[in-house]
């Protein structure tokens, strides 16, 4: 009977460390977490304070810090120019995929999201903008 319970109480503890274990290695990686959408949009703004230079869907710095806090709508974006410095390829985050529906929308837009996008269609589409344009050059990690 003892032979037994130690057989049991390893095989428990065990499967408890690898449990424990298991799940940390299961967390998701902050630049994978969220919705994403990547874009090339054109630029947008005046260049003032009240209106920046920003790629179009981008929201412009909130002054109030409560408005910024919000996690509605696009969180976090990550851009860098086309070659001709008139369009912005970017990464858009949002909480929900409701965010998006305008730049999906967009005709004008290329698009491509995360749940329904090849990573060699964004980074071939987006090479058209940029010669030497990688994929990995619009990472967002959120936290």
């Amino acid at each position: 009977m003892s032979r037994f319970c130690c057989v049991f109480l390893l095989t428990v503890s065990g499967s408890l460390c690898a449990f424990g274990q298991g799940s940390a290695a299961r967390s998701v990686d902050p630049a994978q977490s969220y919705f994403r959408v990547w874009a090339a949009v054109p630029m947008i703004g005046s260049g003032t304070a009240a209106d920046p230079f920003r790629p179009k869907y981008v929201p412009a710095p909130a002054p109030d810090k409560a408005v910024a806090a919000r996690r509605d709508g696009i969180i976090a974006f990550s851009y860098t120019l086309s070659d001709d410095g008139k369009t912005a390829l970017v990464q858009l985050v949002a909480t929900n995929r409701d965010a998006f529906k305008d730049v999906l929308a967009d005709g004008a837009a290329k698009s491509f999201a995360a749940w329904n996008s090849k990573t060699s269609d964004i980074q071939s589409s987006f090479q058209q903008y940029k010669k030497d344009f990688q994929l990995s050059d619009l990472r967002v990690a959120v936290q």
